[in-house]
């Protein structure tokens, strides 16, 4: 029982980790290009963002993906490639 507990804690500690990143990314995103994402749009892997938008959201994004990358690096720890 006490490793059953121990694991959900685990999980529960990974999947507000996850829900924080996310929303601190649409944070940052909104704040740069104006646009709202629903957060199961985004999801982030090994470095890597994959956003599910419109074309235009895309380009507004990649526009300005430099200043968003640095705001999300100094701001929250969060570290993109791409």
């Amino acid at each position: 029982m006490r490793n059953l507990n121990s694991l959900l804690e685990r999980i529960s500690k990974i999947l507000n980790k996850n829900t924080f990143t996310k929303e601190a990314i649409i944070s940052v995103i909104h704040k740069n290009t104006k646009t709202t994402l629903p957060k199961n749009s985004i999801s982030l892997k090994n470095g890597v963002l994959s956003i599910i938008a419109s074309s235009s959201v895309k380009n507004e994004i990649t526009f300005k993906e430099k200043v968003i990358q640095d705001e999300l690096k100094n701001s929250y720890k969060i570290f993109i490639t791409r």
